[in-house]
């Protein structure tokens, strides 16, 4: 079972820092990839099943107090398994699409999960002579693509750094290409500089152990390129304030993804129920896979705002919060009845710690006149009695059916005086 640590090295090959992942690739979804990267060291020979605690992945998304904790898990891996990247190689000029995961196995009711990288990545996973390292922890605590791909980018040119500074330069075009957007998308450069490059910016410089700053580089009044300065910080804090709601910041990312702008996209996540937003954000995922995606969907963006403006999916997220509360109903009375239990074993043990302590302090002789006068009584009553002392004969005083049995004859007869069992409950706290 491999155990998730978040200060654990991640070790990334060029050409995966370099691939191209599909637009619609969640923070959360990046995470897992993240995650099941830091179970591979640089030197490995081979790629073996990775087996991981459920409860690490809830704990890593944020979804410890979320009522559909392991259905949000299972959403995340099941949208990775279907992603492709697309590695360039400059060498033979070749282009070529890998699936990221083979396998993605879930163990039900033991609380862990199997995944497995698809085989045809084996060259880019293991052996790494030219590859980039980060700790988990500084890329988990970003929660948009752009800036966990940007992150990762300027994470590549860090073996450059002079006193813990140094920069890279991307052509507009090639930093789009990396950051998995679509030439229909964020056409006019002040949309792209708005809404992808200086919120990735803000973040990286709030949540990771650098700080970087952009400059344009003009031909003519057009921007061409975009070169970034990174500098190490000196201090890093060890903790930071998680987001309000993780799961609507993963909607907002991919809200933004599809276009819609980031104020438009904090509405939407204000102001509508989770299940509505994933409700129509899977909807548009299922339709982006369909050839004619364009001519269906002309603005996303707009399909996605109207779709979610207008509710569509609240009948779910009704019966979702219904379905919660009656499993939390049932959950509340389990766990009354498996503490009643467990309460009234505790009250026969006491009773019966009573009754060994009474006779392991009789003679020889009190005792064996004790077991006729319990025999007498096992005689006159009905039902058992003749299985009762056949135990008795078999396995003594302290067979669970005999000791029933001997805590009626005790009460009857008074010769102990046992707590209630709300003497008992008050005694034990």
């Amino acid at each position: 079972m491999a155990n998730i640590a978040v200060n654990g090295e991640v070790f990334k090959s060029n050409p995966i820092l370099e691939g191209t992942f599909p637009k619609s690739l969640s923070p959360r979804e990046m995470d897992l990839l993240t995650v099941l990267f830091t179970t591979i060291n640089k030197d490995d020979k081979d790629v073996d099943t990775v087996r991981i605690h459920i409860k690490d992945l809830i704990k890593i998304y944020g979804l410890e107090h979320s009522n559909s904790a392991y259905e949000r898990v299972f959403e995340v891996s099941e949208r990775l398994l279907g992603r492709v990247i697309k590695i360039y190689n400059k060498e033979n000029n070749t282009l070529t699409q890998h699936q990221l995961l083979s396998k993605s196995k879930y163990y039900l009711g033991e609380g862990y999960a199997e995944f497995k990288f698809h085989e045809e990545l084996k060259p880019y996973l293991l052996d790494l002579q030219r590859y980039a390292s980060y700790m988990l922890r500084f890329f988990l605590r970003l929660d948009s693509f752009y800036a966990k791909r940007l992150y990762e980018l300027m994470v590549q040119y860090r073996f450059h750094a002079k006193n813990g500074e140094w920069y890279r330069e991307f052509e507009l075009d090639d930093l789009r290409g990396f950051l998995g957007i679509e030439k229909k998308q964020y056409k006019l450069y002040g949309h792209f500089k708005s809404r992808v490059v200086s919120i990735a910016v803000e973040q990286i410089n709030e949540r990771s152990d650098f700080n970087i700053r952009f400059e344009e580089i003009k031909k003519g009044r057009s921007v061409k390129a975009l070169v970034f300065y990174a500098t190490n910080k000196k201090e890093v804090p060890e903790e930071l304030p998680p987001p309000p709601d993780p799961l609507k910041q993963e909607y907002k990312a991919r809200l933004i993804a599809y276009g819609v702008t980031s104020n438009t996209a904090e509405e939407l996540a204000r102001d509508h129920a989770n299940d509505v937003l994933a409700y129509n954000l899977g909807r548009m995922d299922r339709k982006a896979k369909s050839p004619t995606f364009h001519d269906d969907v002309p603005s996303p963006a707009g399909w996605l705002y109207n779709e979610i403006k207008a509710n569509r999916g609240e009948q779910l997220s009704f019966l979702r919060t219904q379905q919660a509360e009656e499993k939390k109903a049932e959950q509340d009375e389990e766990k009354k009845a498996n503490e009643e239990s467990k309460r009234n074993k505790a009250y026969s043990s006491y009773k019966k710690s009573e009754i060994k302590k009474y006779i392991d302090g009789l003679s020889r002789e009190v005792k064996n006149a004790f077991k006729k006068d319990f025999e007498s009584f096992l005689a006159e009553r009905k039902g058992k009695s003749s299985f009762i002392a056949s135990r008795l004969e078999s396995h003594g005083f302290f067979d669970t059916s005999v000791i029933i049995e001997l805590v009626a004859f005790f009460e009857e007869h008074e010769i102990l005086h046992f707590m209630t069992r709300e003497e008992f409950d008050k005694a034990e706290g």
